[in-house]
């Protein structure tokens, strides 16, 4: 049995350990065994029943360690990940019961309760797709983006790296995000985003 441990103690953690609890399909394959959380006053902690191992320097390296991301910012998120990474660790994805469409790949991302992804989708690595998000047709989506409950991705969309899509937001087919974009809560972006854009309102404007 391998042992596995989320990266992130904070709410998005506990969010993935409450997913992979109810999930009996992946209590047989492997053990949850810890968190791993760069601040120090985390250390020593349970969180749920499963303790807080430490930063980076704390995380195993054995042959059954394998890990997963479950982080909200994305700088973090990246540096954590590219840190442990670089350690030697393997991370896997965490996909619970969803909808997925013929010929869609993923990296070692998570994929929530509920989540629709459609026919051909490309997922990149450390992404975050969260309960109730429809992704369509052919979208693309970046390493280390954060695609919000609920958000709806038509068809054809590409999304781009490090990129936080909130909670409703609606992204038209065809349309570009550029990378370390944030689309705001229930946003409805009918044109292409540039790079490092913050859109917010229906429709979606620029304001940053």
């Amino acid at each position: 049995m391998d042992y596995l441990y989320i990266v992130g103690a904070g709410g998005l953690g506990v969010e993935v350990l409450d997913l992979l609890k109810k999930d009996s399909a992946y209590q047989k394959e492997w053990s949850i065994a810890g968190f791993i959380d760069s601040r120090v006053e985390k250390k020593g902690m349970l969180i749920g029943g499963v303790p807080v191992i430490g930063g980076v320097e704390d995380a195993p390296i054995h042959g059954k360690a394998i890990y997963c991301s479950a982080i909200g910012d994305m700088v973090l998120k990246k540096q954590l990940v590219s840190a442990l990474i670089a350690r030697g660790c393997r991370f896997i994805p965490i996909v619970t019961k969803c909808n997925i469409g013929e010929g869609s790949i993923f990296g070692s991302t998570v994929i929530q309760l509920n989540a629709s992804i459609s026919a051909f989708v490309k997922i990149g690595d450390h992404v975050y797709l969260d309960t109730n998000c429809a992704i369509g047709h052919h979208v693309t989506v970046g390493d280390y983006s954060h695609i919000g409950r609920g958000v709806f991705v038509g068809g054809r969309a590409i999304i781009g790296s490090e990129v936080i899509i909130h909670a409703g937001a609606l992204i038209a087919s065809d349309i570009k995000i550029g990378n370390n974009v944030t689309i705001g809560l229930g946003s409805v972006v009918l044109r292409n985003v540039p790079d490092g854009a913050t859109v917010l309102g229906n429709p979606a404007r620029i304001i940053k």
